[in-house]
């Protein structure tokens, strides 16, 4: 081989030796990350701080790693942090609310972890794949900021205490429960706190005193029925005049402003929340009443109509004896009394078969039928007409037609009308292709009009 030939290939082979060290060399140059400290391996305790530590996958958390692993670690720290029931506290009172308990100090904690304040970076690991981070928090710092933030609360507090107890001796409760409900929720964070301070000159646990207070508040006023019972017919809307209830305190003065709220059983209500007018009046609208007999329409004052706002305090209220009522509304079934008029190929028959097949259908449909009309709550009129269409085939046919129609027996103001076109009865001769339509009529009679009617004009 010449010299010229083997000269490129001298050269590619220095060069790719060179390059191969050089390479080797960098390689060299990177240096190990530096051994982990204790922290990582092994939690650290300590007295006097919480302690936090969180990690993030750099592959699993993306480019927020580092906020992720921080996140971790503040969550982390709170979970050290206990929160403890005193029992002084106001949720220490709350004797059967268990569940209300354990879903406040499962929130508190949560919040804990988004709200901690005065926390400190103690230290940072990473490695290619994964991202530490390391914080602790002086738990006398935490005591001393917690400590101020419940003083800053019952500072509020106290002032909307006061603001209600002015209200209160000039006689607007409605005003001064506002004002304490306002006064409860400054607190709404810590009623699980004894929350000692001075109160009238004596040091008293906060949270309970004001609780007392409101009771001896709520104690102040009345609230009954102007009506105690009526009766309504089952089907008509109950008159808003008639569920009104009238609120008064102690001495007889009228209270306007104060919150109600109204419950009958399982019926809804189209207004189930009220305030009481300048009168002291307040009613509910109950609208159709779809279960007959006694029922009670009940009507308790309230500190807060809206309190999902509050939703804890909501539920402290709860506990509060406030003042309560209740009317009865008597809700009877309709009497309804039946017009039949039945022709047969123009001409009269009896009428009996349907007779009995609309009274079935009242009983099933919870209203009853009488023979007297001066005595009935609507008046019902069926008109049938049948007559032969013809023969097709050695079949005789006949076609039925006519209504039912309900009408109020006071102000003859038709309620409900439905028509029976379309009905046909098919057979072998006249007579039995008419009770073949007859029968089918009393079907969509009893099992389909009457329903309707129902389900329109009494549910």
């Amino acid at each position: 081989m010449s010299v010229n030939k083997c000269f490129p290939v001298f050269v590619f082979v220095v060069a790719l030796s060179v390059f191969s060290c050089r390479a080797k060399k960098q390689a060299e140059a990177v240096p190990p990350p530096p051994p982990p400290p204790n922290w990582v391996s092994e939690r650290p305790t300590s007295p006097a701080y919480y302690i936090g530590v969180g990690i993030a996958g750099k592959v699993s958390a993306g480019a927020n790693y580092m906020q992720i692993a921080k996140e971790n670690a503040l969550n982390d720290l709170a979970s050290e942090i206990k929160v403890n029931v005193s029992g002084n506290s106001i949720l220490y009172t709350m004797e059967n609310e268990t569940g209300f308990k354990e879903d406040f100090l499962s929130t508190t904690k949560l919040s804990s972890s988004v709200n901690l304040e005065g926390f400190e970076q103690s230290g940072v690991y990473e490695t290619p794949n994964s991202y530490y981070m390391f914080y602790k928090l002086s738990k006398a710092r935490y005591k001393a900021l917690r400590d101020a933030k419940i003083n800053t609360a019952i500072s509020l507090s106290k002032q909307s205490r006061a603001e209600g107890k002015q209200q209160a001796s000039n006689g607007n409760y409605a005003q001064a429960m506002q004002n304490y409900y306002q006064a409860l929720a400054s607190l709404e964070e810590y009623i699980n706190e004894p929350l000692k301070t001075e109160i009238d000159g004596q040091e008293q646990f906060y949270g309970n005193a004001l609780l007392k207070e409101m009771q001896q508040l709520a104690n102040e006023l009345t609230i009954e029925p102007v009506i105690q019972e009526f009766t309504i017919t089952q089907g008509n809307v109950v008159p808003d005049n008639k569920t009104v209830f009238l609120i008064k305190d102690r001495r007889g003065k009228v209270q306007s402003g104060v919150q109600v709220v109204f419950s009958m059983g399982e019926e809804v209500l189209l207004k189930e929340k009220a305030i009481s007018d300048h009168t002291g009046k307040v009613n509910s609208s109950a609208g159709k009443i779809k279960s007959t007999g006694r029922n009670v329409l009940k009507a308790k004052l309230i500190a807060d109509l809206d309190s999902k706002k509050h939703e804890v305090i909501g539920r402290v209220m709860e506990n509060i004896q406030w003042p309560s009522s209740a009317m009865i509304i008597m809700v009877e079934a309709p009497h309804v009394f039946l017009k039949v008029d039945q022709m047969k190929n123009a001409k009269k028959v009896s009428n009996v078969e349907v007779i009995q097949a609309f009274s079935s259908a009242a009983i099933s449909n919870s209203f009853m039928t009488t023979a007297k009309q001066n005595e009935a709550n609507l008046v019902a009129k069926i008109v049938l007409n049948s007559k032969e269409s013809g023969v097709y085939q050695d079949l005789y046919s006949v076609t039925f037609s006519g209504y039912l129609s309900f009408q109020d027996a006071k102000t003859n103001t038709e309620v409900f009308r439905e028509s029976f076109d379309g009905i046909r009865g098919v057979d072998l001769n006249y007579d039995r292709a008419y009770n073949k339509g007859l029968e089918a009529f009393k079907k969509r009679l009893i099992y389909e009009t009457i329903p309707r009617f129902r389900r329109k004009h009494l549910d």
